[in-house]
Order: C-alpha cells, then structure tokens, then sequence
C-alpha cells in the first residue's frame, strides 16, 4: 500500500475488493466498482444491513441523464458582476420529467403506500460544445409518483452523492432514507453513473 493510499485511509470493499477510501467517513460509504453501501466497524468495512433507514437522505440512485455532472445550485450570494455574467451566460433549459418506476410500497420504511408525492429541483449544469464549456443551463428536474404511507413524507430527494473515493466531483442523482427502497429502485432503473474519473 503506496503512502497516499495510508492517507486516504484506503481499504478494500469486501463485496468486489475494489478501493474503498474512508479518511472523510460519511454516514455510508458506496463503493464505485459494485455499487453497495458499506460502513466502518470496528476499524473493517462491512456491508450496511438491508434494512437500514436513515434519519436522512443518505443512499444514492443515478438518473438517466448522461449530463448532470458537475452540478450547482442557484443562489443569489455572489457578486454583481460575476451574478450578470452567470445570468448572460446561463440558458434555461426548462423541466426534465424522471421517467422511473417505484417499487411498490413506502420509500421510506416499506409500509403500504397511500400517496404519491412529487420532487423537484432546480439546478444549474454545464454546457458543453465538444471539449469546450460555453455557459451553463438551468433546469428543473422532477421526480412525480414517489410512493408514501400515511405516516411518512419526503422519503426522496434529488442532490449530490458521494463516493468512497477521493477523486473528482460528486455524482448527482436521487438520495433516498431507506437502503432497502434504494436498492429496489436500482433493479428497476439500472442506469449508470454518469462522468465519474477512473480510480
């Protein structure tokens, strides 16, 4: 193991021996080469438990949508002029409608479900033409018909997720409360991660 290795804390997932790094050990850590949430016990990594229920969005899904790297989020706390060359520069894109299918049941803890929310998000990605970058768009993604009892809410959002590997940007995709739920969605939508740098 190189120095570098010994400073990102790296290890090996023990689901596919890829390269887990864990110095920055968030709530879980999704191992890039097979896609499974792990944690740290006892100094070792080991699988989460299927049945886990974070008390927030932890666990991560892709979309299809090969463009959404490099994702920011509107504000209004920057400069005037930095502000009007954004604005210049920005195009808006309009609404993308995540064509998915739910599993049935809760997203959050599996119960019967009642009702049907909607999510929705707006976010500002880059424009590219060849290698180039000419500006950045802005679009309102929208995820319609997330299942919900009676008792729960909000069980899914659309934001970053993290890698337990310390190279490049985040990823970008759904973040769900309930492993279990995230990885039923995976089955029935097995899209890709999207721009992610080689390991």
């Amino acid at each position: 193991m190189s120095l570098g290795d010994k400073l990102k804390g790296r290890k090996v997932c023990p689901v596919c021996k890829g390269p887990v790094d864990t110095v920055l050990v968030p709530d879980a850590l999704l191992c890039r080469t097979c896609d499974t949430y792990l944690e740290m016990v006892d100094g070792a990594l080991r699988p989460i438990a299927e049945d886990c229920v974070a008390p927030r969005h932890v666990f991560g899904a892709p979309t299809p949508w090969r463009d959404l790297r490099a994702v920011t989020f509107p504000g209004l706390i920057a400069p005037l002029p930095a502000l009007l060359t954004d604005l210049a520069l920005e195009k808006r894109a309009g609404v993308r409608l995540l064509e998915a299918q739910w599993p049935n049941g809760c997203c959050v803890c599996a119960g019967a479900a009642v009702r049907k929310e909607r999510q929705a998000r707006v976010v500002i990605i880059p424009r590219e033409w060849g290698i180039f970058n000419i500006g950045t768009q802005r679009v309102t993604l929208v995820a319609d018909g997330i299942p919900h009892c009676a008792e729960h809410s909000g069980g899914v959002v659309f934001d970053r997720v993290s890698f337990a590997i310390t190279a490049g940007d985040p990823a970008f995709g759904l973040v769900f409360r309930s492993l279990g739920y995230r990885n039923k969605f995976r089955k029935l939508n097995p899209w890709a991660w999207r721009g992610l740098p080689p390991v």
